[in-house]
């Protein structure tokens, strides 16, 4: 049956009223599904390509790369701001624009409920400056938790004795001394500026991780062996992980280490390569990181002028 562009749209919008109304619905098995752990996923990118059918058709009229804004904003007026996160992570980069600039933008939309002149002489409550503060808590509570977890695991697991001592007691020995600067800007003894307090705890959390992770990757080089194949792959990034440093962030990077220049739509990464797929008995585009495939993309040129 052929369908008019007008019928498709209608259809379409009709899709996403009906998966909110049965997403609300406790009755309902979309409910049930949303419920459960596995079928999220499917959830919520099944509502994402909807939407960007919408904007093929012309009827969603931003960008396809805020369709993941669109979708977490609704999430929150429909009182489900648990599934926000979710949302978030699940749903495929594309829908999401990377761009610094405009990430500043969506965080500061986001806030602008919370963010208001305030009158003079006037304080803001403890709930305003919890629910200010949400994100950053949301992002502690969560480092507490892996901490929490490693705790338990030293009262059942042999450690300390496994570790170098003398690296160990300078590593406490940084520790301590950062821990007690901190704690006496928390204290407010010294007043620093938030965004300094804010460098302040990235440094007492990552730097020591950091230089514990370099001597790690040293052992590694250092003990563990490798075919020419695989250090070849390493090297070059063709595998699943690789070390923050050498990730390419753009199209020049990713040329100039070899890879076919175009950002996975997936996941974001520029580790995509052209690679024949067996599959379908084609030539395709194949992302290191996510082990996603796709179709070869191709740019003119020479910008073609009008």
């Amino acid at each position: 049956m052929h369908l008019s562009k007008e019928e498709k749209i209608e259809i379409l919008k009709k899709r996403v009223e009906n998966f909110k109304s049965d997403l609300l619905n406790p009755t309902s098995m979309i409910h049930s599904l949303y419920k459960t752990n596995s079928p999220k996923k499917d959830l919520f990118r099944h509502w994402g390509e909807t939407l960007e059918a919408l904007h093929e058709l012309g009827e969603y009229k931003d960008d396809v790369s805020t369709i993941s804004t669109h979708i977490t904003r609704q999430l929150k007026e429909m009182g489900l701001p648990k599934a926000v996160e979710w949302a978030r992570e699940i749903l495929p980069n594309k829908y999401k624009d990377s761009a610094k600039v405009h990430a500043s933008i969506l965080l500061a939309e986001e806030f602008k409920e919370f963010r208001r002149v305030q009158p003079a002489g006037t304080f803001k409550s403890k709930e305003e400056i919890t629910a200010e503060n949400k994100i950053y808590i949301d992002e502690t509570d969560k480092d507490i938790a892996v901490l929490e977890a490693f705790k338990q695991k030293l009262f059942t697991t042999e450690f300390v004795s496994k570790l170098d001592l003398h690296e160990l007691d300078e590593f406490f020995t940084h520790k301590r001394q950062t821990r007690k600067h901190l704690l006496d800007v928390i204290d407010h003894r010294n007043k620093v500026q938030p965004s300094k307090q804010h460098i302040l705890l990235h440094a007492f959390t990552e730097a020591t991780m950091n230089d514990t992770f370099t001597k790690y990757i040293l052992h590694l080089r250092n003990l563990l062996t490798a075919t020419h194949k695989q250090t070849e792959k390493i090297v070059t990034g063709r595998v699943s992980k690789t070390e923050l440093l050498y990730n390419p962030d753009n199209q020049e990077q990713a040329r100039h280490a070899g890879f076919y220049g175009t950002k996975c739509p997936e996941c974001g990464s520029w580790r995509v390569d052209k690679k024949y797929n067996t599959n379908n008995d084609t030539n395709m585009l194949f992302c290191y990181a996510c082990k996603e495939w796709g179709p070869i993309k191709i740019e003119p040129l020479v910008p073609k002028l009008v």
